[in-house]
């Protein structure tokens, strides 16, 4: 069980073991997208997306080495588009094997002794949840989520993996759906839209095939960066990300670009509380522009920031285990 009050902020770089692409990876699969005349016909189909604008956009986007949501800041005429092509590259990345198996690391290699094969965070994460458990007392764990992922991988395998264990547990799914809400999620920006227990009537399910009415509902649920701060979900989602932090002992960035707009969006450091213990990170693969960005805007009078240069499972499991 998680006994201390704890906050996972979690970024791309959390999802990217799961078959999430990262910074200029979700760069080229849009611009992959763009030029395809399958895509071309989906997005005519269900948006009525002309392919003269389509083009357009992958013409000026590709003499723009930035990020997608980046650019699409700048170029809010783009803004709906960009959202649908944001839901065409992530959806195929939604198998399931992914989460379950997909995770198994090759062994190190054996010019390379000093690096060792990581596992699934999600693993650590679920292994910390259920230790010393029951299903009566597994609503006890003080753990919280707070995301800007789009993907729904962690939502989905807690309950694709808490469900076999506690199945002779519950008569009514509602029961093990409410022991399931105890871990809240938010999702500061959004998703690829409700799972089929989250919402019957407006499901999208976790698999990598796509369909109009599903492209539909997740070009809907997805909210830019740059439409946070007049997006009233957004808004209702970062006051309850605010309650998160200000009740937290423990916070942990994992993954996490640290953009500085997110950073001040998020203020962690005039919401949490007094009560805040450790404030720590993952840095893998930060440049020095945003780390230093970050430093200042994560600095703390009574909680030091502490960066560590490695990758999520590897931060969880030997550095700041969640108990």
């Amino acid at each position: 069980m998680i006994s201390v009050p704890t906050v996972l902020i979690l970024g791309a770089g959390a999802s990217k073991p799961y078959g999430f692409p990262i910074g200029d990876e979700l760069r080229k699969k849009v611009l992959n997208l763009a030029s395809r005349g399958e895509c071309w016909k989906m997005l005519k189909d269900t948006f009525s997306y002309e392919k003269s604008l389509i083009n357009k956009f992958r013409s000026d986007y590709l003499r723009t080495p930035i990020s997608i949501d980046a650019f699409l800041e700048k170029r809010s005429d783009y803004m709906d588009l960009g959202k649908a092509l944001i839901a065409m590259a992530l959806l195929p990345c939604e198998h399931s094997y992914r989460i379950f198996e997909g995770w198994i690391q090759p062994p190190r290699p054996q010019d390379h002794p000093q690096e060792k094969s990581t596992g699934s965070w999600y693993e650590l994460l679920y292994n910390s949840l259920i230790m010393d458990t029951t299903f009566e007392t597994f609503r006890d764990n003080k753990l919280s989520i707070i995301t800007f992922n789009y993907d729904r991988s962690l939502k989905y395998f807690l309950y694709e993996s808490l469900g076999p264990l506690y199945k002779s547990d519950f008569k009514e799914q509602s029961e093990f759906i409410d022991i399931l809400n105890a871990v809240q999620i938010v999702h500061v920006y959004g998703n690829l839209g409700p799972l089929p227990w989250e919402d019957e009537n407006g499901k999208v399910e976790y698999s990598p095939e796509i369909s109009a009415s599903k492209l539909c509902l997740a070009q809907n649920n997805i909210t830019l960066l740059s439409e946070g701060q007049h997006c009233e979900k957004t808004q209702q989602n970062l006051a309850a990300a605010y309650k998160l932090i200000n009740a937290a002992k423990n916070i942990y960035f994992l993954g996490f670009g640290y953009h500085t707009e997110n950073l001040k969006r998020l203020d962690v450091t005039s919401h949490a509380s007094e009560q805040l213990s450790t404030l720590a990170g993952t840095s893998k693969g930060l440049d020095v522009i945003k780390y230093n960005r970050a430093k200042e805007l994560l600095k703390k009078e009574y909680t030091r920031m502490e960066w560590k240069n490695c990758c999520v499972y590897d931060f969880l499991h030997d550095m700041y285990a969640l108990e």
